[in-house]
């Protein structure tokens, strides 16, 4: 199976319905011909996708690619989940029933690239705690139950949202978040690892981690991003001159966020403010 990056997303929803899960439930041992996406409302147990069982809680997104092994465990009374069936870069209407393992047809799967950016060594994106997910699992459930017009649209923009967010990795987590916001309120000042490391109490190497796994790039990169995209707010003001405006984002001089400026939108910044005063 021909793995994707993010740039080929396309997703396409073929199903999507709320499902009630009790101890006999007879979904072990399954394979899907389509990726599936699980988000658990209520209830608890376990998953078991590939070689590996995930803990279900409230909450809990877990996806995972087509043809893998699939089943739930230790159901202790019942768990209420979402579940979807989608293809990460279309693939027709035809619903694709899942077969046992033992009968699973793999050569069936080979068109539907496998999308794992994000996701642990099984290929499964499994997010405890994804509370902020569960409008966007009730959505897809919407669009595919009523059928409105272009809800087919509405499903694709809905499901590559999920996608973004399960694939964030899991080393996003509320202390990478303070770091982000920490980073965006000083992205004008000078800041290294090093000073990032102090003012958090870690090492220089897993703050830098925490950065590329946040935002998927190394911290100059990002300051620079972030002052560039404050630099074409300022620049949309009357009476704003390019020299302030490098001074306010933090550039050293006019040249070096020219320089910048234009690498990372195409144009000068005198364009920009000629532009505005037209």
């Amino acid at each position: 199976m021909r793995s994707i990056d993010k740039n080929e997303i396309s997703p396409f929803l073929r199903y999507a319905r709320t499902i009630h899960v009790t101890p006999d439930y007879s979904y072990n041992g399954i394979a899907a011909y389509d990726a599936r996406a699980v988000y658990i409302l209520s209830g608890g147990g376990k998953l078991s996708v590939g070689s590996r069982s995930y803990r279900l809680a409230p909450g809990t997104l877990i996806l995972w690619q087509a043809g893998q092994v699939y089943g739930f465990q230790d159901v202790a009374e019942s768990v209420d989940l979402i579940m979807l069936n989608f293809d990460f870069t279309g693939g027709g209407e035809a619903l694709m029933i899942p077969d046992r393992a033992e009968v699973f047809d793999a050569s069936r799967v080979r068109s539907y690239p496998a999308f794992t950016d994000g996701a642990d060594d099984n290929g499964v994106f499994y997010r405890p705690g994804a509370f902020d997910t569960e409008p966007l699992m009730r959505s897809l459930v919407d669009e595919y139950t009523m059928c409105r017009v272009n809800s087919d649209l509405a499903s694709k923009g809905l499901l590559t949202t999920l996608v973004a967010k399960a694939s964030r990795p899991a080393a996003n987590d509320r202390r990478a978040d303070e770091l982000i916001a920490y980073i965006n309120s000083h992205a004008s000042e000078k800041m290294t690892y090093a000073s990032l490391g102090a003012a958090f109490g870690y090492h220089p190497n897993h703050i830098g981690r925490l950065v590329r796994n946040a935002v998927g790039m190394p911290l100059h990169a990002y300051v620079m991003k972030i002052r560039v995209s404050r630099a074409l707010a300022l620049l949309s003001e009357e009476g704003r001159t390019v020299a302030e405006t490098a001074e306010l984002c933090g550039f050293p001089d006019s040249a070096s966020f020219s320089k910048r400026f234009k690498a990372e939108t195409g144009v000068t910044p005198a364009s920009v403010r000629r532009r505005k005063n037209v």
